[in-house]
């Protein structure tokens, strides 16, 4: 660990406050009430602080935007978080956004992650009924 540290002149914590996850911790019973250990949330909470430590590492600088008349092809660099075409009735625009979004047109980042967390549990959930309605048919008949 000396060496790592040795070539980074300065390591800080910075401390990520992200209060929508939660550990959870649920005891476990056998049919006789004997304690069979515990049972957590532990790998998709790892997952989703995965995901926002990797994007912390991400040098998000000032944010800027621009619009061009027209149609322009914008090549998307990492930094640019949004491009927007439209059209009116002063033609067609392009806006580009970088390092930021245009939250007037499209849903803010902690919002589209709610979304594909209760997505993704939607796509569980369906999952597990299909078993269950699967077990229980085997089992009646």
């Amino acid at each position: 660990m000396k060496a790592l540290r040795a070539n980074v002149p300065e390591l800080k914590t910075k401390h990520v406050r992200h209060d929508e996850i939660v550990l959870t911790k649920a005891p476990q019973f056998g049919p006789a009430w004997q304690f069979g250990g515990w049972t957590t949330n532990q790998v998709l909470v790892d997952a989703e602080c995965r995901y926002y430590l990797e994007n912390l590492d991400r040098d998000r600088g000032e944010s800027q935007n621009a619009r061009y008349p027209g149609l322009v092809k914008v090549e998307l660099d990492g930094a640019i978080s949004q491009v927007t075409y439209t059209l009116g009735s002063e033609g067609i625009s392009t806006a580009v956004y970088r390092n930021d979004e245009d939250l007037r047109r499209v849903i803010p980042f902690g919002e589209r992650r709610r979304m594909e967390r209760d997505r993704d549990a939607a796509a569980v959930k369906q999952k597990i009924g299909e078993l269950w309605d699967r077990l229980w048919n085997r089992l009646k008949g």
